[in-house]
């Protein structure tokens, strides 16, 4: 759910509250908050990015009115988000989207994005949105809201998405990777990035999110009784072993595709 609000409009005030009751109970609903400038200025989200906020309003064509709810990249009616996200849960998709966060240093992460085709599609392209989100903020503003949830702050790739060229083969995969640079003192712990992997006409393909950024540690963790061993490496007779049970595992080839799967291994 893309949600284009405004912290100086008097009706988003009394709708979010109910807008996020649904997304709540909605399974697996991931969403992001834009505050375009129009039709109030003054909103203090967007005075901090007013251009990639309000450019991602008219990349729908929907600048001039708040509150807006895009479901998988189509602009619904307000009084329909229950049945339109009712409707959205049996769908499957064609692709698998993951993202995760290394931290480099203070204040640089980097970002890897892996897409995996796990059915049989035609389409080799898309656009791959990729936004930095905040997840709660606690600020009064002009309308009397006092909580705003996942707000955008920053796009890492362009604000309209990057066009990437999809894996062929069921099974294979595209990895992509982004620099995420903030100041030492910026808090991150409740910063993460969110992406969505849509159709050229604007469908959404697959949508996911990542740890918030302030729960990733520095480089690689220390090594720990815990920690899953794979070995031997280099493998000797065709066989892996592991250190201790894992629920699921993904093996990808150097050039990123997806050539093993296991569920529950002992």
């Amino acid at each position: 759910v893309e949600h284009f609000t405004n912290t100086s409009c008097s009706v988003c005030a009394a709708n979010n509250p109910g807008f996020m009751n649904i997304i709540g109970q909605s399974a697996n609903t991931l969403h992001i908050s834009f505050h375009p400038s129009s039709p109030y200025i003054n909103d203090v989200f967007n005075q901090q990015n007013r251009v990639e906020n309000d450019a991602r309003t008219n990349h729908y064509g929907i600048f001039g009115a708040t509150p807006r709810l895009v479901v998988n990249g189509q602009v619904i009616q307000n009084s329909t988000l229950s049945t339109v996200l009712a409707n959205a849960a049996g769908s499957n998709s064609a692709f698998g989207l993951r993202l995760s966060t290394e931290m480099l240093a203070a204040g640089s992460f980097q970002l890897r994005v892996v897409l995996t085709k796990v059915a049989a599609d035609t389409q080799s392209t898309a656009r791959l949105f990729l936004g930095l989100v905040e997840d709660t903020i606690q600020q009064l503003t002009n309308n009397g809201e006092a909580v705003h949830y996942h707000v955008f702050r920053k796009a890492v790739s362009d604000i309209t998405g990057n066009a990437v060229n999809l894996p062929l083969a069921v099974g294979d995969s595209v990895v992509l990777t982004y620099p995420l640079l903030f100041a030492v003192s910026q808090p991150l712990q409740r910063w993460f990035v969110m992406a969505l992997l849509q159709h050229n006409n604007k469908a959404v393909l697959q949508a996911a999110r990542s740890t918030n950024l302030g729960s990733v540690a520095l480089g690689l963790p220390t090594a720990e009784v815990r920690a899953l061993v794979v070995y031997p490496n280099p493998l000797q007779n065709g066989q892996l072993y592991f250190s201790q049970a894992a629920s699921d595992l993904q093996l990808f080839d150097a050039l990123g595709r997806l050539v093993a799967q296991r569920a529950q291994l002992q």
